[in-house]
Formats: C-alpha cells, structure tokens, sequence
C-alpha cells in the first residue's frame, strides 16, 4: 500500500452498528469514519447522501 494511504479503525462501533441496520456496510463505515476523523465524504446513493448529511 502507497505510503500517503492511511488505514483507520472505526471507534464507535455503536454508530456504525445503527447506521449498518439503514446502508449497506460501506457506506455505514464511511460516514461513520467521516464523522470521526471531521472528512469530506462523497456519497453517490441518494440514501447514503441524505443519511449523512442529517448527522452533521
């Protein structure tokens, strides 16, 4: 893997279990990373896009 790629663990684990029950697994680890880390996140699924934007 490249050097200026970053691996990161997903800390809140009760977030991303709620938003998994809602989007496929993917999208629920994105946002739920993005929210995290405080990242600019591009979503192509409307429902994923509305999701995340209703917890910022």
């Amino acid at each position: 893997m490249p050097e200026w790629i970053t691996v990161k663990d997903i800390s809140d684990q009760e977030k991303l279990h709620a938003l998994e029950n809602i989007l496929d697994a993917g999208e629920a680890s994105a946002i739920t990373l993005a929210l995290e880390i405080n990242a600019v996140l591009i979503i192509d699924e409307q429902k994923g896009r509305l999701i995340a934007k209703s917890l910022m």
